[in-house]
């Protein structure tokens, strides 16, 4: 199958299974071995194998018995379908609160401070 579809690239696979009908991409538009892909996305050869064979990552194409390519469309697709990153709250924020407020601990005496909320204190087993 892998070697069909880089014949006849007239169909690309989508990282959640979906065919994408039309041209994959030229030939000579290859992302070349292990060292380039692992640049191109920024994750190791082990994690790139693990993704792929978990099918979170499209599989290579074999060049030789000893060579192995991507499809550069298909790794752009795979870029283009990851999650964004969000920093924001996922839930409503307490407009009384402000927005960060470090948590309120209250020791045997009242609030504790700053010097004694350390675990471990100048007595002997603590790190300088």
């Amino acid at each position: 199958m892998i070697i069909e579809r880089a014949r006849t690239a007239a169909f690309s696979v989508a990282p959640d299974g979906a065919f994408l009908i039309g041209p994959v991409g030229d030939v000579r538009d290859l992302i070349r071995g292990w060292r380039g892909v692992c640049h191109e996305v920024q994750k190791s050869r082990v994690q790139l194998w693990r993704d792929i064979r978990a099918g979170r990552f499209p599989p290579p194409i074999e060049l030789g018995r000893n060579s192995v390519a991507w499809f550069r469309v298909e790794i752009e697709t795979w870029k283009a379908s990851r999650p964004r990153r969000r920093y924001g709250s996922t839930s409503e924020a307490d407009p009384t609160r402000p927005a960060y407020a470090p948590p309120e601990t209250k020791g045997p005496g009242g609030p504790v401070t700053g010097s004694q909320n350390r675990k471990f204190t100048n007595s002997g087993n603590s790190r300088a």
